[in-house]
């Protein structure tokens, strides 16, 4: 019979496979469109009902076999020649592992360096949403509607709002503020939290203003805390933001959501006193606002503020990197000059 002669054809070539090619040969003659298993299925049509029925499971079940055969002799072969280019080299293609890929934005490896700082001197990292109510934004934080901030030439509003009040529009968080009252409701005392994100403001973008930038909030909140408690933590902060010691000053200023209010400025780390264009040459480089939670601020949060004391201070991320690393133009972070940002992921 056929079917037997085919068999009897791949017994003998069987015992000679050692390479792919010669497999590719057996397949072919055994297997391929004229390979003596495909001709004798065909052959099948010329017989008669009854030897139809003997035959067709016998040759359907020798083909299975072969095709599985193929398969392990086929496995067998890759096998070797894997073995054989390993022992002639110790370098392994297979294992290659690409690690140019991609990279953090210097940014982003900022953001968490400083947050992991935060974390390892007690401080715990809280998120907030970016679109925020006008009270979480602006009311919660004792700034009142009067204050230019409110108005539309300052911040970001959108279309969604409470129910169809239109004067409840929610906005664009102009900073991480916006989450002070959630905090102080949510956690006990003491609390230690930084709080990173984006946050948005309506101006014009130029080299050290952007209508989107990051920007991380610190809020501490105990018994007793002091001016001088705000101070030194700063200063430990910073000396180690910027990897050398750091001297503040505090000078007075205003914010709403303060009292007493300080802006600090740090020593310029670029010159470290010898006077370059960074800080106009006069080694002080104006860097984050600071001070005494208004007691309003507690007042919003349903906590008596002859209890407790806190202080808080924000700082623009983009204005740190771009100090420490001696960057001009807080636009390179954002643009889509993909050389720019290339060379910035890499500092």
């Amino acid at each position: 019979m056929l079917w037997e002669n085919a068999s009897q054809k791949r017994d003998a070539l069987w015992s000679t496979i050692e390479t792919q090619s010669q497999l590719d040969q057996c397949e072919s003659e055994l297997l391929g469109p004229q390979g003596a298993l495909t001709l004798a299925l065909k052959w099948l049509k010329d017989l008669s009902p009854e030897e139809k029925k003997i035959n067709w499971p016998l040759i359907t079940e020798c083909k299975k076999m072969r095709e599985a055969r193929c398969a392990e002799i086929r496995h067998r072969i890759q096998k070797k020649t894997i073995d054989q280019q390993l022992s002639s080299s110790i370098f392994d293609e297979w294992l290659m592992i690409y690690h140019d890929f991609g990279a953090l934005s210097l940014l982003a490896r900022e953001r968490r360096r400083i947050e992991d700082i935060c974390v390892a001197m007690g401080c715990d990292v809280v998120h907030g949403h970016e679109l925020v109510s006008q009270f979480a934004n602006f009311f919660s934080v004792n700034i009142p509607p009067s204050h230019p901030a409110t108005e539309m030439h300052d911040t970001i509003f959108s279309d969604y709002h409470d129910g169809e009040d239109r004067a409840h529009a929610y906005v664009m968080r102009t900073h991480t503020s916006s989450v002070q009252n959630t905090i102080l409701k949510t956690y006990e005392l003491p609390i230690r939290a930084v709080v990173p994100g984006k946050v948005y403001r309506f101006e014009k973008v130029d080299a050290s203003h952007d209508t989107m930038f990051y920007q991380l909030e610190w809020v501490i909140l105990d018994r007793q805390c002091s001016v001088s408690h705000c101070k030194q933590f700063l200063t430990d902060l910073l000396t180690q933001v910027f990897d050398q010691p750091i001297t503040i000053r505090m000078r007075p200023w205003y914010f709403p959501f303060v009292e007493p209010w300080f802006e600090i400025d740090a020593s310029c780390p670029l010159c470290q006193g010898s006077w370059c264009a960074m800080c106009k040459y006069t080694w002080w480089v104006e860097l984050l606002g600071a001070g005494m939670i208004h007691p309003k601020v507690l007042i919003h949060a349903e906590l008596d503020p002859q209890s407790v004391s806190w202080f808080a201070f924000g700082i623009g991320i983009n204005r740190v990197v771009a100090l420490k690393h001696g960057i001009t133009d807080i636009r390179y972070f954002t643009n889509h000059d993909l050389f720019t940002a290339h060379s910035l992921a890499r500092i």
